[in-house]
């Protein structure tokens, strides 16, 4: 199935992969390539990421998943609070409702990714994409910190720099 956004003289064609999803037994074993779906968990040996996986609140709190790769997933209500993302690659996932206050998002790739109501508070901003992320605009943004982080419309914010 194919979506086709539409925008500034430009149309952007999204096809959607289907999400593998997590057992639902929270007595059954959480892992998905060899990355173990807890609480301060370290991730970054996982090589091929997390790519359209269902990860809906999932609690990632204070997990290491800096460089691995989120593309296309679901983490709507996602506990990530505090949890290493530097370097992480979020194109086109959905965080909506998701929890990633305190969190280190250095580097990270968020663009043309759905943020409703996500929780940055507090959270490292630098070197950020979020260019084509939908819904940041109704973001916490309470003492973000934000170094050469580009916002829609191509807006540069330097806050903290």
């Amino acid at each position: 199935m194919s979506l086709i956004c539409r925008g500034t003289g430009a149309a952007i064609i999204l096809t959607l992969m289907t999400l593998v999803k997590l057992p639902s037994s929270s007595a059954e074993i959480r892992e998905i390539n060899g990355c173990v779906i807890e609480p301060g968990t370290d991730c970054t040996h996982v090589e091929t990421g997390l790519k359209y996986k269902d990860l809906n609140g999932v609690d990632l709190s204070g997990a290491n998943l800096s460089g691995i790769t989120l593309h296309g997933s679901s983490l709507r209500g996602a506990n990530l609070r505090g949890a290493n993302l530097r370097g992480t690659e979020f194109d086109m996932a959905v965080l909506t409702d998701a929890d990633l206050s305190e969190a280190d998002l250095t580097d990270a790739y968020l663009s043309l990714s759905i943020v409703t109501n996500i929780n940055l508070q507090g959270a490292i901003l630098t070197n950020v994409d979020l260019r084509y992320a939908q819904g940041i605009d109704s973001a916490n943004l309470e003492g973000a910190q934000f170094c050469h982080t580009t916002l829609p419309g191509g807006i540069v914010r330097n806050d903290h720099c």
